[in-house]
């Protein structure tokens, strides 16, 4: 034990050495600027999901200076006005940009010092290589028409594309092996990642079932040839992609580890991930798996993999960051009291929460800038009908800025029901049900206590399930 402590310390101690050592610093020149600044942006932690940012304000002759401190290469995004643009950078690299936003893609060139150069240029000369081939196209009509196995002779060809232009460039420009590998290694989860979607995606744009979906025998071989842990991919956004849609994959084609409950649960994908993942990419991936269900789930489901999480591996910052997330869920956790609500409807009349209680309410919070709500509307409609004379009470909560609106929107779509409004995001209603993104739906017992905080969409398969067993619960 005490050995592993002092590597651990050792490990920190040599960190920081190098982390001191490990400066970037990117200066250039931006003709005719399209914004004041420039920002340099990468994902240490893929949990938390929030970059890390360096920005610089642009000088009068729109030149800019940028330092910062990097412990290993790695992928990194820059923005200007609207545009962005892909780079790879090294500690110790000294890189010098230039280009006019007027041809973003065309202009951009990198000059300096450092590995971080050539990998960058080559980046940059790849995107405008295949930017408009296949799925860069026209995912739509790409996933739409082509059947499974035309798509699948399509992304071989394209992946074996990237990889003939690799190394075309490395024999005429020059690449360090390590650059090389990363992007083989990324792209090769690009192309797996494509693959996967075929089936959930051709079905969303035929407006069909995922099981009417032909899938050729063979199809998923593919996945043979993977890496699935890959100790260094823990910070690439389509690693971790592809190791969710693997896990998605493997609770939709084996019973090994499943529940017998009919549905994938949160402990399912949870269970999966301990089988086929090791070392930190488990470590990362359960971390998820436990987040998304305390966010977009039931939290009772997941509590006891939580509490085992955080009892071992207490000291990481996936531990840190979970604590309160889970201290969010469980307040909104089914039998908990669900928060009043005191707004105004749609006819100037004061509603609240307690008013409805007797009956099971379903809790929509939605707004009119939000296509996927507005998606929902037509289900909303027909769920209401189906409910109609019974103790169920539909509670349509929007959070638009702009109450007109909100106002506008709910004659478009010619929608009837409890109408309230709650201007933003950071307004009580919304704050107090922890709501961060929208649609967000919430099911509520007759006694005012928390069926589900985060039940189907009225589109959904299992929603009339739940209001059934809701009107049906001893909860009154």
């Amino acid at each position: 034990m005490k050995k592993s402590l002092s590597l651990f310390f050792l490990a920190i101690f040599s960190t920081g050495i190098l982390f001191a050592q490990g400066q970037v610093s990117i200066t250039g020149t931006i003709t005719k600027p399209a914004g004041k600044n420039i920002t340099f942006y990468y994902y240490k932690n893929l949990l938390a999901n929030q970059p890390v940012f360096y920005q610089a304000d642009l000088e009068e002759d729109g030149s800019f200076s940028v330092n910062f401190e990097l412990e290993k290469p790695i992928p990194i995004t820059m923005r200007h006005g609207r545009e962005t643009t892909a780079m790879y950078v090294y500690p110790g690299d000294l890189i010098s940009l230039s280009l006019n936003p007027k041809n973003f893609d065309e202009t951009i060139k990198y000059e300096g010092q450092g590995k971080g150069v050539a990998a960058s240029n080559f980046l940059a000369a790849q995107f405008l290589e295949f930017e408009n081939a296949l799925i860069s196209d026209s995912e739509e009509n790409i996933m739409k028409t082509m059947k499974a196995e035309e798509f699948l002779v399509a992304m071989d060809n394209l992946q074996q594309r990237k990889q003939d232009f690799l190394a075309k460039y490395m024999k005429e420009n020059g690449l360090s092996k390590d650059f090389a590998e990363y992007y083989r290694s990324s792209e090769s989860y690009k192309w797996a990642n494509d693959l996967m979607n075929y089936k959930p995606y051709h079905a969303f744009y035929n407006k069909i079932e995922e099981e009417e979906v032909e899938i050729p025998d063979g199809y998923y071989s593919f996945l043979t040839k993977m890496e699935i842990t890959n100790n260094k991919a823990i910070t690439w956004s389509e690693y971790v992609s592809f190791v969710k849609n693997y896990l998605d994959y493997k609770t939709s084609n084996t019973t090994d580890g499943l529940s017998d409950e009919g549905e994938v649960t949160a402990m399912d994908k949870y269970n999966l991930a301990q089988k086929y993942l090791f070392d930190e990419p488990r470590i990362l991936i359960t971390a998820m798996i436990i987040k998304d269900a305390l966010e977009y789930g039931n939290p009772l489901e997941i509590e006891d993999a939580y509490s085992a999480f955080v009892s071992t591996y207490a000291k990481t910052e996936y531990a840190t960051l979970l604590k309160p997330i889970f201290k969010e869920a469980m307040r909104l956790a089914p039998g908990q009291p669900a928060p009043d609500i005191q707004l105004v409807d749609i006819n100037g009349e004061n509603v609240e929460l307690r008013d409805f209680r007797g009956k099971v309410v379903y809790l929509d919070f939605w707004a009119s800038w939000c296509g996927p709500c507005r998606a929902q509307m037509p289900y909303a409609k027909e769920l209401k009908e189906e409910y109609k004379g019974q103790d169920v009470v539909f509670l349509y909560v929007s959070i638009d800025d702009d109450e007109e609106a909100w106002r506008k929107a709910v004659e478009e779509e010619n929608l009837k029901g409890v109408l309230l409004f709650s201007q933003g995001f950071r307004s009580e209603t919304p704050q107090a049900y922890g709501v961060k993104a929208i649609p967000n739906y919430f099911l509520i017992n007759r006694n005012g206590t928390i069926a589900l905080s985060n039940p189907d969409r009225p589109s959904g398969k299992n929603v009339r399930k739940q209001i059934n067993e809701a009107l049906e619960s001893r909860s009154r």
